[in-house]
């Protein structure tokens, strides 16, 4: 049956059977297309003589065909009203059963992933069993993932968005994938005031406004903790080993070892040492001297950390160099606790000449080890409380050092536990706090996390601190600021719709058309991002949603036009509309009855 041109036809859910949906009530029927969010069908249906058919087909999961999309029915709700039964009826697009299927491999580590691989290895599951695909167009950048795998295909989607910053819409059993370009369309459409429409609202939200975070990108996960039976280990893709497998992690000191190897092209690097799987590709030149910052020693073979995500073979540096220096073999103990900094007297000279001193604030260096350095520009003032996640015992000047941060150290004497919430550590094995054992896991970045706030936000509305951003697929400080900046509500939150006086079966998601409102004050191109309304009836006008990313607090006309009244949306209350439908029938059969 068409409807003004549409055509509207229900469909069994396994295919077997179709009807046309001649019992639909055409005033009711609403469509509703938002990118990248919502896409479905609503509408009330009437039991008649003539419709019962097609009227018991609308149950749950059931599909309602529209122009060729079929959406499939999640709510149908039968009531009984004034004498006729009807239902209330929803359906999502069929698109949204991609929840339905899932990848459960993982690709473990940081890879970068195109949004053409990302999407592929979800889709390419073997419970994609209903032939969903995706088609990408235009152009992204690749983003690094960690971990990518155990998720539905609705979540590759939603990958596609978060990271990559596209934008989406079904067509059929595709995904269609647009990046901001080529998801615009531009047109010779015109929307003007007083000719095509004459109802606009304009909303604009200044509450939601953010413009300074904390922020935190990408951890390095490249620690290997001792266990207390030597029976597990966690590695850097995040592996637990078991049945035999031991692990020790040891710092190094200021090792340098020169490569040492007749393998082609060098040494292979690893991004963990746990086997070909984490091979980068890399290699690292015969001869070439290199600094090693770690070892870890797993079934008995050793590894050396040389940079961030590499590791290499104890084989291919045997530090039989003239100036190479071997590692340390001090083990850091993994603890946990908690002490309060009180530096110690600090005495010079001797005898008559002796004078001694009470800092204010405790020295910290990058290693516990000789060798180490103060870190100049840090110190930790008395009477501050720092948590301890590993101890050296017998570490430079032969003295305790703790750790109080990634590569902080203090020394034990500068350090005391006689708070009332002073905890002295204890190794992690012997602790009985599960919390606390959570806590000695130390958290690494690729670079530390710090304080950003967007400038010229902040000088138009003040500095207004939010929630702390996180990505754990940055790496570089310079890209998490981006980041922020596209996460962040910088500006007031401004929502532009309209209402068309006209039917347009043509409407697009992403068609770009000149919006002309001059009472408002807008004169500019605005893109489709969204169409919801009755297309099958001439007198309700179309809802559009409308991209106006360019609409700026500074261009808008607050003193409205007395003229712009904001008209009632086409949402009627159901009890009228099934009144209104009841007195038709009942008319309809009056007039069959004489």
């Amino acid at each position: 049956m068409a409807f003004n041109g549409h055509k509207i036809y229900i469909q069994s859910f396994d295919g077997q059977k179709e009807e046309w949906l001649t019992c639909l009530n055409e005033d009711s029927f609403q469509v509703d297309w938002q990118v990248s969010s919502s896409f479905q069908v609503s509408f009330t249906a009437y039991l008649n003589d003539h419709d019962g058919v097609s009227f018991d087909m609308l149950e749950n999961d059931t599909y309602i065909v529209f122009d060729g999309q079929r959406y499939q029915i999640k709510q149908s709700v039968p009531k009984y009203i004034d004498d006729l039964v009807t239902k209330d009826v929803t359906a999502t697009h069929e698109i949204f059963n991609i929840q339905n299927f899932r990848q459960f491999k993982v690709n473990k580590g940081s890879q970068s992933y195109s949004i053409d691989s990302m999407l592929s290895f979800i889709f390419g599951s073997q419970y994609n069993t209903n032939g969903f695909t995706y088609q990408i167009n235009g152009n992204f950048n690749n983003v690094d993932i960690t971990d990518w795998g155990n998720c539905s295909g609705l979540d590759a989607v939603q990958k596609a968005v978060d990271s990559y910053g596209a934008k989406w819409y079904p067509d059929g059993k595709t995904v269609m994938i647009f990046d901001s370009n080529s998801y615009k369309n531009i047109n010779n459409k015109q929307y003007i005031w007083s000719h095509n429409t004459n109802d606009i609202e304009l909303s604009v939200d200044s509450t939601s406004i953010v413009n300074g975070a904390m922020l935190y990108g990408a951890t390095v996960d490249d620690e290997h903790n001792t266990t207390a039976d030597g029976g597990a280990s966690s590695d850097s893709t995040g592996t637990t080993s078991g049945g035999g497998s031991t692990s020790a992690a040891t710092s190094t000191g200021n090792a340098r070892g020169t490569i040492s190897t007749m393998e082609d092209g060098g040494a292979p690097v690893y991004s963990s040492p746990v086997g070909n799987s984490s091979l980068t590709g890399q290699k690292l030149p015969n001869g070439s001297k290199w600094a090693v910052d770690e070892q870890v020693s797993i079934d008995g073979v050793i590894w050396y950390r040389v940079g961030i995500n590499a590791w290499i073979n104890s084989k291919y540096m045997p530090f039989n160099k003239s100036d190479d220096i071997k590692p340390e073999s001090h083990v850091v103990e993994q603890t946990w606790g908690q002490g309060t900094i009180k530096a110690a007297d600090i005495t010079t000279g001797s005898g008559d000449d002796e004078t001694t001193t009470a800092p204010t604030s405790a020295k910290i260096y990058d290693s516990p080890y000789s060798g180490q350095h103060e870190i100049t520009g840090r110190v930790l003032d008395n009477g501050t409380q720092w948590k301890i996640n590993g101890t050296v015992s017998d570490g430079y000047g032969g003295k305790t050092w703790y750790q109080v941060a990634t590569n902080e150290w203090v020394c034990a004497d500068d350090i005391n536990f006689d708070g009332d919430t002073d905890v002295e550590p204890t190794a992690v094995e012997t602790a009985t706090d599960d919390t606390a054992k959570t806590e000695t896991d130390e958290v690494k970045y690729y670079f530390e996390p710090f304080f950003y706030y967007n400038a010229k936000s902040s000088a138009k509305h003040g500095l207004i601190i939010g929630e702390d951003i996180t990505n754990d697929q940055i790496k570089d400080a310079a890209a998490m600021k981006k980041y922020a900046d596209s996460v962040m509500q910088t500006e007031p939150i401004v929502e532009l719709t309209i209402n068309v006086s006209f039917q347009d079966d043509t409407l697009k998601l992403g068609d770009t058309s000149y919006l002309n409102a001059e009472p408002l004050g807008i004169q500019t191109m605005i893109t489709l991002n969204g169409v919801s309304g009755n297309p099958l009836t001439n007198d309700s006008p179309m809802t559009l949603t409308l991209d106006n990313s360019t609409v700026s607090r500074t261009n808008i006309n607050y003193d409205m036009s007395d003229k712009i009244r904001l008209s009632n949306r086409n949402n009627k209350l159901l009890t009228k509309e099934v009144q209104k439908l009841s007195a038709k029938i009942r008319k309809l059969e009056s007039q069959e009855g004489s």
